[in-house]
């Protein structure tokens, strides 16, 4: 800062690298305090939609999630989105990224109603713009787990079981960052079973899952061996 003003990038990129050691070291207050001056300091900076910005907001966001902060996460995504809506065209893919990730979060904050109708457009527009991709499949079970949420179990069951089924079809070319999503989809479906009392089919399901994970331990590294 001594160096080169407050209003200067640089200042942006070490308040990130800050962030990213506090969260390191377990200080998560002090982290986001250096996320949220970075995020301000590119968005005065940069353009909305610029990468680092986005990086910036999703820094936040994860740092918000960790602690367990909703009304704040809920805040800052309809502040997003009212910006992102009035800049961008309606089917722009950060739109429909935004929107999952604003689904994911009212659904941990148990808002299943309002998460709902984001899930469902988000569900329309990835069917849009990627047909048949297994992110499609994603936002199914999530949609499924919206209506579990409010006790909709007839129209949660499809959704549950597409999700799931269309995600364990691309299960040999799913990226490592996907495969957890699969693993959401079968907790889902063991959890829906068990909700409704269901107990053999709740019992497959979680011997499914309990497969799923052997597999997953199985598959780590041990040792030295390289990853």
């Amino acid at each position: 800062r001594a160096a080169t003003g407050q209003e200067n990038l640089a200042v942006s990129r070490v308040l990130n690298q800050l962030a990213k050691v506090l969260v390191e070291n377990g200080k998560l207050p002090e982290a986001e305090q250096a996320c949220r001056e970075g995020l301000e300091l590119r968005r005065r900076l940069l353009d909305q939609e610029h990468a680092s910005v986005i990086e910036s907001f999703h820094h936040l966001v994860g740092l918000l999630q960790q602690q367990g902060k909703f009304a704040e996460l809920e805040t800052l995504f309809r502040e997003r989105l009212q910006a992102m809506r009035s800049q961008l065209p309606a089917e722009e893919p950060e739109i429909t990224h935004t929107l999952v990730r604003f689904t994911e979060v009212l659904i941990a904050a148990k808002k299943f109603a309002q998460a709902e109708a984001f899930a469902r457009e988000a569900l329309g527009l990835r069917e849009k713009q990627m047909p048949g991709d297994w992110r499609v499949f994603i936002s199914r079970s999530v949609l499924g787990a919206c209506l579990l949420g409010q006790e909709k179990y007839a129209e949660a069951e499809p959704w549950l079981i597409s999700g799931y089924e269309g995600l364990k079809q691309h299960d040999a070319t799913l990226p490592d960052y996907g495969r957890p999503y699969l693993r959401d989809a079968l907790w889902r479906l063991a959890e829906f079973y068990s909700v409704l009392n269901r107990t053999n089919q709740a019992a497959e399901w979680n011997q499914k899952l309990a497969a799923f994970d052997k597999a997953a331990a199985d598959a780590k590294p041990v040792g030295d061996a390289p990853p």
